[in-house]
């Protein structure tokens, strides 16, 4: 994905880069988030939730702040990459980018096919699920009947939407706890208004 998207990802990134990766929210005053906050991070931290259980299947359990972590590859739980690597994956899933195409229009059409909706038991959140890629729920800030792609930890998110064309990717050093992150939100309204037809 790195080298073809022209950006920098784990694994294998430079330990220099390091002190630039961001530090888990809420570990050290709980207090401070607003009350829908405190209720999901009892369901990460307290070890008889299903969320827990779930999430600590593995021995030691996962630490994100780890730099050992954050440079194995782990599927679903550790991706670290630039904005830029981010929204050029997602384009070459759409198009080409640079003459090459990630995936041949009938495979991303199967892969972004709705196969289940609900709130997830584990994440504690409303999901729906393609066979590859997750969707946006109608309330996401992202949705498109169309779109497909995944938020992540701390307020990061990368998706495309074939219908118009945009591939667009967010991510920060500073996580933010809160669900969805007003700052990628502002940030795809700008690019979404940008991008809109001129009325006249």
């Amino acid at each position: 994905m790195d080298r073809a998207a022209g950006g920098r990802t784990a694994p294998g990134q430079p330990a220099r880069h390091r002190p630039r990766r961001p530090r888990c929210p809420g570990r050290d005053r709980p207090d401070a988030l607003p009350e829908p906050a405190r209720e999901l991070l009892r369901a990460y931290t307290d070890p008889t939730s299903l969320t827990m259980r779930a999430m600590t299947v593995v021995t030691p359990p996962l630490d994100h702040d780890d730099p050992r972590e954050q440079v194995a590859e782990l599927p679903a739980t550790n991706g670290v990459c630039t904005a830029r690597a981010l929204a050029r994956f997602y384009a070459a899933l759409i198009g080409e980018v640079d003459g090459r195409r990630v995936l041949a229009p009938g495979t991303l059409a199967a892969a972004t096919a709705e196969q289940v909706s609900g709130v997830d038991r584990v994440l504690r959140t409303p999901v729906r699920i393609g066979t590859g890629f997750g969707l946006p729920t109608p309330g996401a800030f992202w949705y498109s009947p169309t779109a497909f792609g995944f938020p992540g930890y701390g307020g990061s998110i990368g998706f495309a939407d074939p219908a118009t064309g945009l591939a667009f990717a967010y991510v920060t050093n500073h996580l933010k706890p809160s669900t969805p992150d007003p700052r990628a939100a502002a940030l795809l309204h700008a690019a979404r208004t940008a991008l809109a037809p001129d009325p006249r």
